[in-house]
């Protein structure tokens, strides 16, 4: 996976993780039909990509998906953005939100 020093718990949480994002966000850039695609997702605007249901809240909120953003997002999307379609992670565990927030940075440095 992205990070050679997760152990193999932290490793097999992330590859479960990711497997379930890619249950509706394609890693394709542009492929954005059933949710908005994961790839470069890391600096890129906020509800930038072509997909055509974000929510009213998600649209409105400006600014770039970093580090930080994208950790409060997937750390409770409702809160960060009310009404947005992204269900709650099945796991709150800071750990693993880091290790998908760095996968997601991983993936966009080698796209």
């Amino acid at each position: 996976m992205a990070d050679s020093h997760l152990d193999s718990r932290a490793e097999q949480q992330l590859v479960s993780a990711i497997t379930q994002c890619a249950e509706c966000h394609s890693f394709v850039a542009g492929d954005d039909r059933k949710a908005p695609s994961l790839a470069k997702v890391h600096g890129a605007a906020i509800a930038g990509t072509g997909y055509t249901m974000y929510s009213d809240a998600l649209t409105g909120h400006g600014g770039r998906w970093t580090s930080h953003t994208l950790g409060r997002y997937l750390s409770d999307p409702q809160a960060f953005a009310p009404g947005t379609n992204m269900p709650p992670l099945p796991s709150q565990d800071e750990e693993l939100i880091h290790n998908i927030v760095g996968y997601l940075e991983f993936v966009e440095a080698r796209l």
